[in-house]
């Protein structure tokens, strides 16, 4: 058995949540076995899926971005842009799609606080690094 997590907050040390980890080969099966329903589904429905998704996350941003802070020590402003990324893919995944296929237009709106995001950022929806696409990578100095 898997030892249990425990989230810290670093700068006050306070417990914020704590949880065991769940089963990745149960996951997986299961994604697997849904994945013939969704597939059925339209694309329209689908897109409308995804977007209620992110009407939900929208109406929790505060406190995600509250969590978000007090788990990784950040600014408050930082983290809503940490939230405000992970909903904005949810429009570039939908946008990224219509420009892969013969489907070229799509509404595309914008709500709250979160950007419409360029299609050459399309990349950070596959990308296993930090929710950060407003930060570059960092540099590496050359050898001397």
């Amino acid at each position: 058995m898997s030892a249990e997590i425990v989230s810290i907050a670093p700068a006050t040390g306070e417990e914020l949540w704590r949880g065991w980890p769940g089963d990745v080969e149960d996951c997986v099966e299961r994604a697997r076995r849904a994945w013939p329903s969704w597939a059925a589904q339209s694309l329209a429905n689908r897109i409308e899926l995804v977007r209620r998704t992110a009407n939900e996350l929208r109406k929790e941003a505060d406190d995600l971005a509250a969590l978000v802070a007090n788990e990784t020590g950040q600014p408050l402003w930082a983290a809503r842009g940490e939230v405000d990324a992970v909903i904005e893919r949810v429009e570039l995944a939908v946008r990224a799609y219509a420009e892969r296929t013969a489907q070229r237009r799509l509404e595309m709106p914008c709500r709250g606080r979160a950007r419409c995001a360029t299609s050459r950022m399309a990349w950070w929806l596959c990308s296993a690094r930090p929710l950060r696409p407003s930060r570059s990578p960092p540099r590496r100095s050359s050898p001397r």
